[in-house]
């Protein structure tokens, strides 16, 4: 358990840009050599909070994962872990980084080796971190399938004889066994039928109480993220469009992609009782890059937009966005609110 204390910085992105190289033939020939899967990041995680990362495939947020993760390096900017870019970490540092801030993979075939039990599996991390005695780990893995809500008979069984569900509590547990402070949570439930996301959503939050747990979780379901986070990041085309609370976000989303995203959500729409037509959340970038990358399919696009890229400004405490006209809305209403107020006086 973290003995953090409550909003210390634990994890941040600065200025995080990853660009991949791409052989000719991979793509149209207009097309560039490179793709940005992530451009200009700048995201802070403090202790206790749960950050939800959401967006359409494609956006970029499932590599922005494996950057907060240290699984892949920014070809631009740097991640921060207590204020020390992971770059520089000595091979010690990096081992106790990594005991700190540890992953639940979506692809629970990839993340799990069909040739070994399932108690090998757990105990593995322990064994590589040398953590207490053999019988210790022994019953630290027994403890955590318990903590999971599996049998312990689970441990001498094989992946292939689970269910998607069970195995994906058991790389849960397996994440949870170096007692980390940061557990980052990729897709979870993705690929998961709907009785067992609802058991997994319930068991991380209840796993983020008990073990003081800061979450990170990357997700394409908003109903899911709205259960589990505090705090939520939208991310358009490898940027971060909106930023905010998520009961604000939610309630009050200001940035087109935004409102397209929870409008595409029949739940979400219903509660929010929209009477008009939902628009495309789709859009295709610039070629060029020059502009706001949801200029095709935004309903509000000006000319700024296409000619210009906004900067994710925040226009109320804790609630960022990058979006020209809400921005210049905002800043027009609030200039009024000051004229008024200055003929009351």
């Amino acid at each position: 358990m973290t003995g953090d204390p409550p909003n210390r910085l634990l994890l941040a992105a600065e200025q995080v840009t990853r660009i991949y190289r791409v052989g000719a033939r991979a793509l149209p020939f207009t097309s560039p050599p490179h793709v940005s899967a992530v451009q200009n990041v700048t995201l802070m995680l403090h202790a206790g909070e749960r950050l939800g990362i959401v967006g359409e495939s494609g956006s970029g947020k499932s590599t922005l994962g494996r950057l907060l993760m240290g699984f892949d390096q920014p070809t631009h900017g740097r991640v921060l872990y207590c204020g020390r870019d992971i770059r520089e970490f000595s091979r010690t540092e990096r081992f106790g980084f990594h005991r700190a801030v540890q992953m639940v993979f979506q692809d629970t075939h990839g993340a799990l080796n069909p040739r070994l039990r399932i108690f090998d599996q757990v105990i593995e991390p322990l064994d590589v971190h040398r953590l207490g005695t053999r019988q210790q780990r022994r019953n630290r893995v027994h403890d955590l399938l318990s903590k999971v809500g599996l049998p312990a008979a689970i441990a001498e069984r094989y992946p292939a004889e689970l269910s998607g569900g069970q195995r994906q509590r058991v790389v849960i547990a397996r994440a949870l066994a170096l007692a980390p402070k940061i557990l980052i949570c990729d897709e979870p439930t993705s690929a998961a039928d709907v009785s067992v996301q609802a058991q997994i959503v319930n068991l991380l939050d209840d796993l983020a109480q008990s073990e003081r747990l800061t979450l990170v979780l990357v997700s394409h379901s908003l109903a899911v993220v709205r259960h589990l986070c505090t705090r939520v990041a939208v991310m358009h085309s490898g940027c971060i469009v909106e930023e905010a609370p998520a009961e604000v976000l939610f309630h009050e989303p200001l940035h087109p992609y935004t409102r397209a995203l929870l409008g595409a959500s029949p739940a979400l729409a219903r509660r929010r009782r929209r009477s008009t037509p939902v628009q495309s959340c789709t859009a295709i970038s610039s070629p060029s890059g020059i502009g706001c990358a949801y200029a095709s399919a935004c309903p509000d696009v000006a000319e700024l937009c296409r000619s210009a890229a906004p900067n994710l400004i925040e226009l109320v405490p804790a609630h960022h966005v990058a979006c020209h006209k809400v921005t210049t809305g905002r800043r027009s209403e609030k200039r009024i609110e000051e004229d008024h107020a200055g003929i009351g006086a």
